[in-house]
């Protein structure tokens, strides 16, 4: 059994489903953020910073400035407890204690609800069903 890694909270799947409307609009968010950021990226890459220093400069800028956002969204999450796995598709982790040991409650975009969880180790591939067997306890 893997000792407990200290967080700033646990979840219950009734605690993470509350929290399930942040995250789909940030994770919105940040995806399409993280799409345009790609696309300034990839005219960067195409183009040759000769050809037009004012227009490579000020794509360079607007890529940074995407990046910052998508990374400020990720941490606007993380404050909330929340790991995020994935953006496009959404795939973010819950920390929860199942009978005593640490999980991952896990939503993945396109669910409606909590519904699964998985070991620290095991990563989405280990999904199980969270079934209410009053196993789930949580540290606030």
């Amino acid at each position: 059994m893997r000792p407990l890694v200290p967080r700033s909270r646990y979840f219950t799947p009734a605690e993470a489903n509350a929290l399930l409307p942040l995250v789909r609009a940030v994770i919105k968010d940040a995806a399409e953020r993280a799409r345009l950021h790609n696309e300034v990226v990839d005219q960067l890459n195409d183009s040759v910073e000769e050809e037009d220093a004012a227009l490579w400069a000020r794509r360079k800028q607007e890529a940074r400035r995407l990046r910052d956002e998508v990374e400020t969204l990720i941490e606007q999450l993380g404050e909330e407890g929340v790991e995020v796995k994935g953006l496009s598709p959404g795939l973010v982790d819950f920390p929860a204690l199942h009978g005593g040991v640490e999980v991952f409650l896990c939503w993945k975009e396109g669910e409606t609800t909590i519904t699964h969880w998985h070991p620290l180790h095991t990563g989405i591939a280990g999904r199980e069903a969270v079934v209410d067997d009053g196993g789930w306890a949580w540290l606030n």
